[in-house]
């Protein structure tokens, strides 16, 4: 096989990293700007927005990637024209000090370098991105669950993930989140301290649903609540799955279709690296990111790895709608 088939997952993971901060500028540029130029993509009534910060981010993303490899998938949200060449100059540039750094690297980057330093066949690489992560919390200036999602997946497992939230809810932190499958997770945020009312006991069991308000929506938040655990609500499919990740509940319960694998593909990564689980609500299979269709139609169930897996997720498993 030609090395012109080969693509370096150091690599590839690089440049998702070297993507964050101008896609998060992006982002809150936009913001600033006050020309979101929301359009809304719902075709059920509902309210499905993108914004001019998607489509560019999403460009931004697609040039820099096709730049370097020309015949590499990428997968996302909007469907957009890559930008021209030389606007990738930055990205390539510091994807190639990233590479040099994790191959340089001390032991906490050791493991990164293991996993991820390898040519793999090109076919059996994409890129899986939600260039904005929470287009409707955006909106409605619920900035701190806005995400840009760079999931990074081979043969149909997602493997590696870049998180940038642009507006971290804790001072200090730099909001950006890294993982690999099999080497581990850096710059996971703290919990939000005002997630619940009050403080719970280690053993309460936590679950975040959605916080769109409808009548599904708010059956289930009612019907978890019942069965025993403590609800809280949030925006955006990536944000709830950070927030199992990074411990502030133990679970997200999503059993309906209307996620797709550009919201889950990153998060997916971070879950997996820290030991947690992902599965389809409905069926308890693996989400598959292998085919050509993209939604997850089937639900989203994220579990943490934390000592209340087992009793929340025999919880989940109780719930009728």
């Amino acid at each position: 096989m030609s090395t012109s088939t080969m693509v370096s997952l150091l690599e590839v993971f690089a440049t998702g990293v070297a993507l964050a901060e101008p896609a998060a500028e992006i982002i809150k540029s936009t913001r600033e700007s006050g020309e979101l130029e929301t359009v809304n993509k719902a075709s059920d009534g509902g309210f499905d927005p993108a914004t001019a910060a998607d489509a560019a981010v999403q460009a931004l993303v697609e040039g820099s990637v096709g730049a370097r490899w020309p015949d590499l998938v990428v997968i996302g949200e909007e469907d957009v024209v890559p930008v021209a060449a030389d606007a990738a100059v930055m990205v390539d540039n510091a994807r190639e000090m990233l590479t040099e750094m994790l191959r340089t690297g001390g032991e906490d980057v050791a493991a990164w370098y293991r996993v991820l330093d390898t040519q793999v066949a090109l076919d059996r690489v994409k890129v899986v991105v939600d260039p904005l992560d929470g287009t409707l919390a955006y909106t409605q200036g619920k900035l701190h669950a806005v995400l840009f999602l760079f999931g990074l997946v081979v043969d149909g497992e997602p493997l590696a993930a870049v998180i940038k939230q642009p507006w971290p809810e804790t001072s200090g932190v730099s909001g950006l989140t890294l993982a690999v499958v099999g080497a581990g997770v850096m710059g996971l945020p703290p919990p939000p301290p005002t997630l619940f009312p009050h403080p719970l006991p280690d053993a309460a069991l936590r679950v975040v649903v959605s916080a769109t308000d409808r009548e599904f929506h708010n059956k289930l938040a009612a019907s978890v609540a019942a069965a025993g655990a403590h609800v809280t609500r949030a925006p955006g499919c990536g944000y709830k799955m950070l927030l199992v990740a990074c411990g502030a509940v133990d679970a997200y319960y999503h059993p309906k279709d209307s996620s797709s694998i550009w919201d889950t593909a990153a998060p997916q990564a971070v879950l997996h690296a820290l030991g947690g689980v992902v599965t389809a609500a409905l069926t308890g299979a693996a989400l598959d990111y292998s085919g050509a269709d993209l939604g997850n139609h089937d639900g989203v169930t994220a579990i943490g790895p934390g000592p209340n897996a087992p009793a929340v997720a025999a919880l989940l498993d109780t719930i009728t709608l």
